[in-house]
């Protein structure tokens, strides 16, 4: 009876040691470090990993008692070492594989850790069997002492965490997604990344475009604030500059509760209706009356299969890495992001009019459009492709398509006239800018990293209300810090708002524009790192495209935790 009552009690804790360490710590601290990648909070989560561990618990140690002496004896063995060497690949060896946002990994390039990660676990569970019988007769001291030590470095964690982003605390209501004003309709679309010169080569090659684009001009000679999303968005939707003075979080929160475009339209009796990426807006009543408080404690089965998939990738030796990146991370990122493009093809399909009410309406939508992963081609159709300028162009002509749809149905709607629509980008791609398109036969003295200049050069289509006509083209020095306050002007609403009315806005206009440009890292997008990377200062006197109109005086926005 007694070996028996200690054969179970070794196993309970091995099971519970390795369980643990693989579904409650490993994953826990995946959330902590990625706090503004998943919809639930810590608190939300945890009830799940307790119940998943518990039960995994219970079924291994049940299973285990009904094996002979030998064979528990080599199970507990096992779990221990399985154990150790989960906590050693989460916590001492987590090679870096870059972003793991769907792009491609270098596996070929990264043998060296698949062979060190292999000697690892070969060793370490060569030397657990070799020494088993003191491993065994200590099974229940190891487990607790690892479990422990694990608890205390995850309070360490929590405790130095930064607060859960705004996000996590609401649901983005979809209802009214595509429903429209018969009064009035104002609309923000970003194509993420469309690099403007890609547009501007595709209307050349295309000539029908211009007839798509009724009423709209597009403003070539355009400039965005940042060469990333993160702190685009809230540049776009503010006017202001985030310079690395305060943490990001505390800047976003501060200008959306202040004159932010959301907030000043929903004050004026606009219904406000925002679909962003997440941590790039600040979630209140105030902001959008799309965003509701959460009041169940249930998560999205599928947002945590994605949170579960995480964890696998980080505690597997780099062999397996790869079968759970390729095989299942990869297929997740894909299909969020096709999904996302023929949700939004299909949603302006069915699309409609409130006619039961006057209010006037707002919406702002933040599409994929030239990003990476490129997956939809020319043809709306579902495509893995290299990055390329030519499979950019095809993603790019996929994504002007659904803007021709989207036009059709206002127009089928007759709120299309009635309909002011900025069709934008957030920034540039950054693939090099075709000097062919540069005109008037000026060389590219490339002074000024070319990469830079063309993650500066976003996309900027604008219609106002009541314009109709074939596509024009302007080459008036606009600014993405202008959406506001173009927005404000057209409405009527005043306000001391920063920027220039692109409408307002001459061709011939001298005028000086800033850029802040910075290294984006992956990393950035975690919420412990409150500042973004150092940035550099540009400032642009001519025509964005060129080098010959940038300026950099040298000038570094360094965030306080390097400065100290």
């Amino acid at each position: 009876m007694k070996n028996i009552k200690d054969h179970t009690v070794n196993a309970f804790f091995a099971t519970l040691f390795f369980v643990a360490t693989a579904f409650f710590f490993s994953p826990l601290n995946v959330h902590y470090i990625n706090i503004a990648h998943f919809d639930f909070t810590a608190s939300q989560v945890v009830i799940y990993l307790v119940v998943m561990c518990l039960v995994m618990t219970f079924l291994v140690t049940k299973a285990v008692s009904f094996f002979g002496n030998k064979m528990v004896e080599c199970v507990v063995v096992l779990l221990l070492a399985l154990g150790i060497l989960v906590w050693l690949q989460a916590n001492i060896v987590p090679w870096d594989y870059g972003m793991l946002d769907g792009s491609e990994i270098d596996w070929q390039g990264k043998k060296l850790y698949g062979y060190l990660d292999s000697a690892m676990w070969i060793l370490g569970i060569a030397l657990t069997f070799w020494q088993r019988k003191r491993f065994y007769k200590n099974a229940k001291t190891i487990a607790v002492a690892f479990i422990l030590i694990q608890g205390i470095f995850l309070a360490i964690t929590i405790g130095g965490a930064p607060h859960e982003p705004s996000f996590k605390n609401y649901k983005v209501l979809e209802d009214q997604k595509y429903v429209f004003s018969a009064e009035q309709n104002v609309m923000v679309i970003v194509l993420d990344a469309f690099q403007t010169d890609i547009f501007n080569e595709l209307i050349s090659d295309n000539p029908n475009f211009k007839t798509v684009f009724d009423g709209f001009t597009y403003y070539r000679n355009a400039l965005s604030g940042f060469p990333t999303t993160y702190p685009s968005v809230p540049f776009i939707m503010t006017g202001q500059f985030y310079e690395n003075k305060i943490p990001i979080q505390d800047f976003i929160q501060e200008v959306y509760m202040n004159d932010s475009l959301p907030k000043v339209l929903n004050e004026n009796d606009y219904e406000v209706n925002l679909y962003p990426i997440k941590n790039t807006v600040f979630y209140d009543e105030k902001i959008a009356d799309n965003f509701k408080k959460r009041s169940s404690i249930f998560i999205n089965t599928r947002e945590f299969l994605r949170f579960l998939t995480a964890d696998i990738f980080k505690i597997s030796p780099h062999f397996l890495k790869r079968f759970v990146y390729d095989g299942i991370t990869k297929k997740q990122t894909e299909k969020s992001v096709s999904d996302q493009f023929f949700d939004f093809l299909e949603g302006v399909k069915t699309a409609s009019v409130n006619t039961e009410s006057d209010e006037k309406v707002f919406k702002y939508y933040h599409l994929v459009g030239i990003h990476p992963p490129l997956l939809i081609n020319e043809n709306l159709e579902t495509e893995q492709m290299e990055i390329n300028r030519k499979n950019i162009k095809r993603q790019g002509t996929a994504m002007l398509k659904a803007m021709g749809i989207f036009i059709e149905n206002l127009k089928k709607l007759e709120i299309y006239d009635k309909s002011m629509i900025l069709i934008i980008a957030d920034h540039g791609f950054g693939t090099e800018i075709d000097p062919s398109l540069y005109g008037n036969g000026v060389r590219d003295s490339k002074n000024v990293e070319a990469r830079k200049r063309a993650l500066a050069i976003p996309l900027v289509l604008v219609k106002p209300l009541n314009s109709t006509g074939k596509l024009q083209t302007s080459d008036a020095p606009v600014s993405l810090i202008d959406v506001p306050i173009t927005i404000f002007r057209a409405l009527k609403i005043d306000g001391n708002f920063v920027g220039k009315s692109i409408l307002e806005m001459k061709e011939n206009e001298s005028r000086t524009r800033r850029f802040l440009f910075f290294d984006w890292k992956h990393e950035y997008w975690k919420l412990e790192k409150r500042y973004l990377p150092p940035m550099e200062e540009y400032f642009v006197t001519g025509f964005s495209w060129l080098d010959s109109s940038w300026i950099n005086k040298g000038n570094s926005l360094i965030p306080p935790t390097i400065n100290q």
